[in-house]
């Protein structure tokens, strides 16, 4: 038969499927006449390989009406197997793509909207829409032919954007830029995009790919933002699609509501095809995540890096399956997992038909998890709720390891401590016991100038407090007790045996160790309050120069921050051992702790004191909060001065924070070394960002928000 032939058939069609010997009637019991069992002649091209008669709609009309209706006035009811379609080998590919079958489409006739549709691009000329949940079949304008049809996706609303959000987008972006590695988390997620992940066979989605984003989106970013609350964590992701090559589509983006944007446009912008080579792909994650560890060997300790977890989604069997490659993929995830150890995670998801191979995906797994760090693989199926497992699962594990990498605490082994009880406050002055020491003592000051130029030895010997001190006094019990520290009571003693002065706070390490630690424990406590005293009174002529937070009242002042002077005081022992004992001013106020050095941040109380300034009111003690907030910005977000506490002394106009024991968080390579055991390195940072509450003296500075 010629191609442009046309066959013409008489087709016998039933609409009624009434059994035999049975009067047709409707549902309702009213009988139908018998012109339903009529002869038509259908006109077809040899193309088609089905021929169905559909029957025809007006605009407007209800699908499952027909002529009889309009001549009886009655509602005719059809079960769906009764409509029949018209349907064409293009037609018919389509819906074998997409696991659309004929019953989905007489569904969408009997119960679905009818709407225009487009018109064809090459002729012009008009068609019809009926949708039926997420099934679209589209007919020409006669509604007796079968054009095309497809799923429609899940619609998955937008985030709705802010300006501030926007804002902060950017400056997130600059931060991982200039500093990726004060993130938390980076998450390296290879989609694939091989020119199978273009089959309809996701329940809700129109293809594989779409799928694929659209649960990325949903399960692991809304998903981890909305655990995450409040908290101003920095989280990095990276998408690498995978088809020939990989090909890096975001490069570390913070977690935020805007990157949950991109992936939906993904949904749409991102066209599988081709094949999907596994190797081309993980060497692309590989060569992301060692650029940043490399970058950061010399600059940061081990446990201050990220976590990075590589998700890897793929829908069957690589490409490049043969043994050169699959060797060569192992080694990739093995070369991380031997550089990263359990900072490493990785994670497959294999979403296929039951029988799809993915020992490939299996086999990774397996080989990072012999190295010592986290594989996993789990199977979605082609089942959306399965797919939304897998990618829980892993969020979960992320949020453990975020967790883990913002919490608080000290990540080396701990010490053996001192067994002390402490003195109750209850117990008079008069019945609290001391100790005397005579012989053999002086005072040392430390010089934070002496040791920043290498000078051979940063301490120099100073005179007692008061001229005729030979001795001092100093509490059997300590009254306090902080991580590091214990603290007694102190006082000079003159000539005459007598206390002479006010009282000061003697301090000493609290775990058991020998003399030549402690002289390393006093001497990194001067270090790191004069250190912070520095900052303190650059951070007072900062404010003191800023318009906006100058008092409205000429009569007040903002108030400053200072940390009290250190010095040691050497003696003897009553073994003959030289000793050392740090020690400070006493405070004398309401002793307040403002934040530490594991993000905890105290909360305002309606009750504080306020002031009045240019820029509007604040409390006096966000001056505190934001003096640590400066101070990051100020090093380059290399360190901050956290763990402030002490009291508010109002005595006169000038209100000042009287402050003592901070510690400084820092983040570069040997600063535990330098700064002591309080310092919790990129982990404090990442703890003091998780927590930080930007103030209007933060905002009056011109700090960027977290």
């Amino acid at each position: 038969m010629a191609d442009d032939e046309v066959q013409v058939l008489n087709v016998v069609v039933d609409l009624t499927n009434t059994p035999p010997g049975r009067s047709p009637k409707t549902m309702s019991g009213v009988k139908r006449k018998p012109s339903h069992m009529q002869r038509k002649t259908v006109r077809f091209a040899t193309v088609l390989e089905t021929v169905h008669q559909l029957p025809s709609f007006v605009e407007g009309q209800d699908p499952a009406d027909n002529e009889d209706e309009e001549k009886t006035g009655e509602k005719i009811t059809r079960l769906t197997s009764e409509f029949i379609v018209l349907s064409s080998k293009h037609g018919r590919e389509r819906r074998e793509l997409r696991e659309i079958d004929v019953h989905d489409l007489k569904a969408a006739v009997k119960y679905g909207v009818k709407t225009p549709g487009y018109p064809c691009r090459r002729t012009g000329r008009a068609s019809w829409k009926y949708t039926y949940g997420n099934i679209v079949y589209v007919t020409d304008a006669t509604s007796t032919r079968e054009i095309t049809s497809y799923k429609q996706p899940i619609s998955i609303s937008r985030a709705p954007i802010s300006d501030e959000m926007l804002q902060q987008h950017k400056q997130d972006l600059m931060t991982l830029r200039h500093d990726p590695h004060v993130c938390a988390t980076h998450s390296v997620i290879i989609v694939d995009q091989s020119g199978s992940m273009k089959k309809s066979d996701v329940k809700g989605f129109r293809n594989r790919s779409q799928a694929a984003y659209g649960v990325l989106a949903l399960e692991y970013i809304a998903e981890q933002l909305y655990q995450r609350g409040n908290d101003k964590i920095l989280d990095a992701v990276s998408v690498i699609e995978m088809n020939d090559n990989g090909t890096l589509i975001f490069d570390r983006q913070p977690m935020d509501w805007i990157l949950f944007n991109n992936l939906l446009d993904r949904q749409t912008n991102a066209i599988p095809e081709s094949h999907g080579n596994y190797y081309y792909s993980l060497n692309v994650a590989a060569d992301l995540i060692n650029r940043e560890t490399q970058s950061a060997a010399q600059d940061l300790d081990p446990e201050d890096l990220p976590s990075y977890a590589c998700i890897f989604l793929s829908d069957g069997k690589p490409s490049d399956y043969d043994p050169l490659f699959i060797g060569l993929q192992q080694q990739v995830l093995q070369g991380l997992a031997d550089n990263l150890k359990d900072n490493f995670s990785f994670h497959a998801i294999g979403l296929g038909h039951s029988d799809s191979d993915f020992r490939a995906l299996q086999r990774l797994a397996l080989a990072v998890e012999e190295r010592g760090s986290t594989g996993t693989y789990r199977f979605a199926a082609l089942s959306g709720a399965q797919l939304t497992g897998a990618f829980t699962t892993v969020a979960t594990s992320v949020t453990a390891t975020r967790t883990e990498k913002t919490a608080g605490g000290l990540t080396k082994a701990p010490r053996e401590k001192k067994t002390v009880e402490l003195r109750s406050k209850s117990v008079p002055t008069s019945e609290r016991k001391f100790t005397r020491y005579l012989d053999g003592i002086s005072r040392w000051g430390y010089d934070h100038q002496k040791y920043r130029n290498k000078d051979s030895w940063p301490w120099k010997q100073m005179k007692f407090r008061h001229a005729n001190s030979v001795g001092f006094d100093i509490e059997k019990s300590p009254f306090g007790q902080g991580a590091e520290r214990l603290a007694y009571m102190f006082y000079e003693v003159n000539g005459q045996r007598k206390r002479v002065g006010k009282a000061m706070v003697a301090k000493e390490t609290i775990s058991l160790e020998d003399e030549e630690r402690r002289v390393k424990f006093h001497e990194t406590f001067c270090r790191v309050q004069q250190k912070s005293n520095e900052f303190a009174q650059s951070f007072n002529r900062e404010v003191k120069k800023t318009p906006v937070l100058l008092p409205v009242d000429s009569s007040q002042r903002t108030p400053d921050i200072r940390f009290l002077d250190c010095c040691v005081y050497e003696y003897i022992d009553d073994d003959g051992t030289a000793c050392g004992l740090l020690v400070e001013g006493f405070l004398k106020g309401k002793f307040t702790k403002f934040n530490s050095n594991n993000g905890y941040v105290k909360k305002r109380t309606p009750n504080e004191r306020k002031l009045e300034l240019a820029c509007g009111e604040v409390f006096l003690s966000d001056f505190v909060q934001s003096f640590s907030h400066w101070v990051y910005v100020q090093t380059d977000h290399k360190l901050i001065v956290c763990d402030l506490q002490g009291v508010l002394n109002e005595e006169g106009r000038h209100p000042r924070f009287e402050l003592t024991d901070p510690c400084i968080n820092c983040k570069e390579k040997g600063s535990r070394k330098l700064y002591g055991g309080t310092n919790l390195g990129l982990k404090g940072l990442r703890a003091f960002r998780k927590h930080h509450v930007c103030t209007a003296v933060c905002k009056g500075l011109g700090l960027p928000p977290f």
